[in-house]
């Protein structure tokens, strides 16, 4: 996996957005400034993020019903639970992308592309028949071309049975 920046990314940022609110500090003048604002950022985050991921919730549980699997729904509930986290973490940076994620049309273009990103990446095989609110939603997620492919059914044990193989 190709993720050599993440490490310098989690090393950086911290000192990045410290620097930052250090700063906005100074410009302000008071030190709780900074607080205030990482205070008023975190809470923002968290009623934002709960008000759109019910919105999404419902949605979501509306596609459901009438038949169809919540792909957009889903992928929205992601990029707004990293918004919401990205508003938890102090500091202007990650604050500005946090609340950018929760700007819808900002959002559909992202989710567009985190599709096409879990699409390349992953393949997606339905191996359900009819549930019982009549679509198929049971899949398996796998890297494509990589390793064998299981076909498995299951029952349930009954306790008395000892385990096959002995």
């Amino acid at each position: 996996m190709k993720l050599r920046w993440l490490l310098p990314l989690f090393l950086l940022m911290p000192l990045i957005e410290l620097s930052l609110l250090l700063l906005l500090a100074q410009l302000a003048g008071h030190w709780w400034v900074s607080v205030l604002l990482v205070i008023i950022t975190g809470t923002l985050g968290a009623v934002l993020g709960r008000r759109q991921g019910l919105g999404v919730w419902r949605r979501g549980i509306e596609a459901v019903r009438s038949g169809k699997l919540p792909t957009d729904e889903l992928l929205d509930g992601a990029l707004i639970l990293v918004a919401a986290l990205l508003l938890l973490t102090p500091g202007p940076i990650t604050d500005a992308i946090g609340l950018s994620l929760l700007i819808p049309p900002i959002r559909r273009p992202l989710r567009g592309r985190l599709a096409g990103w879990l699409k390349r990446r992953f393949s997606l095989e339905a191996i359900g028949g009819q549930a019982a609110s009549s679509f198929t939603t049971f899949a398996a997620f796998g890297t494509p071309g990589r390793g064998p492919v299981f076909d498995v059914e299951a029952r349930r044990a009954d306790p008395a049975d000892p385990p096959s193989g002995q």
